[in-house]
């Protein structure tokens, strides 16, 4: 999905044109490891997404999955964009899914965007089981404070009820 729409930013000196989808992965029964540009949509049911969803704009991000049977683990990392004042945004979540491989999925994740002027990408948010308040509130970031950063915590359900009626 390429358009070849060129863009007014650069990086490691290379321009670069409008790619929608694209990226390498590897993936069998456990694991599944991405590298791309993309986006990613969290949630149950069709169209039901709190922060991570099928209608944003695509980023480069990286993705580590893990399917344990009933649990299901996530974390991505990635980079939005750049803005003419030297504003970076990066996005992190994780996330994890219990189901019972029948009719019920149940989640919780964690979204977070941080920015900073010049901004490097943050080692602290690196850690794929640790918390926005963590992360922050320790003072594990490579910007001193608490005021650059921000985080959606979602809980999310997909019940099917007698294969007549679903809860989501």
């Amino acid at each position: 999905r390429y358009s070849g729409i060129p863009r007014d930013i650069s990086r490691g000196s290379f321009s670069s044109g409008e790619t929608d989808l694209s990226g390498i992965g590897f993936q069998n029964s456990w694991v599944t490891f991405q590298v791309g540009r993309g986006r990613e949509s969290w949630g149950a049911g069709n169209d039901i997404q709190l922060a991570l969803s099928e209608e944003s704009p695509a980023y480069d991000y990286a993705m580590l999955g893990s399917d344990y049977g009933n649990f299901r683990v996530n974390y991505i990392h990635g980079f939005l964009e750049s803005t003419l004042n030297g504003i970076n945004r990066y996005i992190t979540a994780r996330g994890i899914e219990w189901t019972n491989n029948k009719s019920m999925v149940i989640g919780l994740s964690e979204t977070v965007i941080y920015s900073g002027s010049n901004r490097l990408m943050d080692i602290g948010y690196m850690n794929p089981i640790s918390s926005h308040l963590e992360v922050e509130l320790n003072n594990r970031l490579n910007i001193y404070g608490d005021r650059n950063s921000n985080a959606v915590w979602q809980v999310h359900l997909d019940w099917l009820i007698k294969d007549r009626l679903r809860l989501s």
